[in-house]
């Protein structure tokens, strides 16, 4: 019988997969995963990392002027003119994610 597992469960379990450095295939035998079950558990959470346009900003922003804006953290600041484009934003901010988890 297949155990239902709860959305924390499933956090953990990919948390254990990816530490694990096993291939999908394995750890599913291991630990009595249907690999379909995990691969879709690992598109649900990519989808839901990337369904959403905004992004949590948990220090200080400033205004110095309209055209500049400013993010303090403690390790760095970053500014941003009015003139950057989307795409360039979002890939600084995945990169800045990335390299922050």
């Amino acid at each position: 019988m297949n155990k239902k597992h709860s959305s924390h469960e499933w956090e953990e379990i990919l948390g254990s997969l990816r530490k694990s450095g096993k291939s999908q295939a394995a750890f599913c035998k291991e630990n009595n995963i249907p690999l379909s079950t995990l691969q879709y558990q690992l598109l649900k959470k990519k989808e839901k990392n990337t369904s959403s346009n905004f992004v949590k900003v948990p220090f200080p922003i400033e205004r110095t002027n309209p055209t500049v804006l400013r993010i303090k953290t403690t390790y760095c600041t970053i500014e941003f003119s009015d003139h950057i484009k989307e795409e360039e934003l979002t890939g600084l901010l995945r990169s800045l994610k990335a390299v922050s988890v």
